[in-house]
């Protein structure tokens, strides 16, 4: 399709989009598990993820006035609504979508970072919570290679 992500395997065979490839590597590698150990926790990473995906990053998306100002200012509320549901998750486990790292997490800093560099998304001062994960997603090391 023209797109990426893309992972070529050693056989030639090509493994397209985001989630696919996560789905093959954590097939192969299952630790650390980032797509969940227990049914609860593979539904609760995928509802969360699900939530990043098109209730928060799609409206980054459009925060970039290519439609719109108006269009522009209706997703500039819709992110930070959104940001406001992550910061009350937020308030009990350490990540979203549970006390560990997962591909939930990945798909919002994703979002976040995206948002904030190409589309100047602020993060309030009032989500205390969402501010402090952001903060512990960008000190990982695998967050600045």
């Amino acid at each position: 399709m023209g797109t990426l992500p893309v992972l070529e395997l050693d056989d030639g065979t090509c493994i397209a989009e985001s989630m696919a490839i996560c789905r093959y590597l954590e097939a192969l590698h299952r630790e650390p598990c980032n797509l969940g150990a227990s049914p609860l926790d593979v539904a609760t990473i995928e509802m969360w993820n699900r939530r990043s995906e098109f209730a928060f990053l799609m409206p980054i998306e459009f925060t970039g006035c290519f439609l719109g100002d108006d269009v522009a200012e209706g997703a500039r509320q819709r992110v930070e609504k959104i940001m406001r549901l992550f910061d009350r998750e937020l308030a009990s486990p350490r990540f979203i979508a549970g006390d560990k790292f997962s591909v939930a997490a990945i798909t919002t800093k994703v979002a976040i970072d995206f948002g904030v560099r190409l589309n100047e998304i602020i993060i309030p001062d009032d989500v205390k919570n969402f501010r402090r994960w952001h903060e512990e997603a960008d000190s990982r090391p695998s967050a600045n290679p």
